[in-house]
């Protein structure tokens, strides 16, 4: 079974992502998010295969939490369409998840964003190393 670790993955775009893997039933499904009480998150949490990590930061990401899940698994998508916070702090946490992303030994990375400008301000950041590991391609 692949494992797979979803970021901000209780919005409409997560949401689609988990029914359509867990449909599949080749998944175990790590949801790390900020909500495991909220309607939706309930709703996710019944689709098998799937098991939600709190994220206990009042702002940002628990980076703990967040490596812990991301040693268990070789992918990782960030949905960062809900990104809290946005704007320059966002861009920082968003380097930080990758950062963190990168330490674990994430083979496959997924940054999923609305913000054309986002990402390529993640790979500019000078809080990470990618060493060219990673590539931003827009869909």
């Amino acid at each position: 079974m692949k494992t797979i670790l979803i970021v901000d993955g209780i919005c409409p775009r997560g949401i689609a992502i988990m029914r359509h893997l867990s449909a599949t039933g080749d998944y175990h499904i790590l949801v790390f998010t900020k909500c495991t009480t909220c309607p939706e998150a309930v709703a996710v949490n019944t689709l098998p295969g799937v098991t939600l990590l709190l994220n206990r930061a009042t702002t940002g990401y628990d980076l703990q939490t967040f490596a812990a899940g991301a040693q268990r698994c070789p992918n990782v998508l960030i949905c960062s369409g809900g990104f809290d916070p946005v704007g320059k702090e966002g861009v920082q946490w968003g380097a930080q998840l990758v950062q963190t992303a990168i330490n674990a030994d994430v083979k496959h990375l997924v940054f999923a964003t609305t913000s054309r400008d986002r990402i390529q301000c993640i790979l500019d950041s000078k809080s990470t190393s990618f060493e060219g590991r990673f590539q931003g391609h827009e869909c």
